[in-house]
């Protein structure tokens, strides 16, 4: 049996917007469902540390952490993240029950001007092709698609065992300077 979590209207003005501390990783999970990105939170909390990349949530009480955002400021593609110009979005999720209450929009907008703010001039993303409302996300966000990507990606989970993703997706960017 499944149930679905029902939700009072959100009251946007409530949303905290920050950037991850510590001890969110956990909480960045998700009772579970995302457990699987544990060493991916890790990774990405240490970059955040030694000023390479950011992790941002959106906190909504008496919830918690409702949406986030992970951004590397490098990575081997310097076409995505060359630590300078461009920054890299690689992992971006609402809760389910919070979506479609502009709280994906408000991180966007808080993220893309604190990178503004660090002399960043342009963010890019891929988003997976059957992920039709993550694309009309961006888009009306000012997403523009640049091409398509196969989507080919790996990560070693919880466990510590390897796994191999193949989603393909479109690349996505936004010109910073314009904001």
């Amino acid at each position: 049996m499944s149930f679905s979590l029902i939700v009072p209207s959100v009251k946007i003005e409530k949303v905290k917007i920050r950037l991850a501390r510590e001890y969110d990783l956990a909480a960045m999970e998700w009772n579970g469902e995302f457990s699987k990105f544990r060493k991916i939170y890790a990774r990405c909390f240490e970059q955040m540390k030694k000023l390479r990349g950011l992790i941002w949530v959106a906190e909504y009480q008496p919830y918690g952490i409702i949406c986030q955002a992970l951004v590397n400021f490098t990575g081997q593609r310097t076409d995505w993240a060359d630590g300078k110009n461009r920054a890299y979005l690689h992992g971006f999720r609402v809760k389910p029950q919070f979506r479609h209450a502009g709280i994906g929009s408000l991180l966007l907008r808080t993220l893309e001007a604190d990178l503004r703010s660090r002399g960043f001039s342009a963010i890019t993303l891929t988003v997976a092709r059957d992920n039709y409302a993550a694309q009309r996300l961006y888009q009306s966000n000012h997403y523009e698609i640049k091409g398509e990507e196969p989507g080919n990606w790996s990560y070693t989970d919880q466990y510590g065992n390897y796994q191999e993703v193949h989603e393909p997706a479109y690349l996505m960017s936004k010109d910073l300077s314009l904001l």
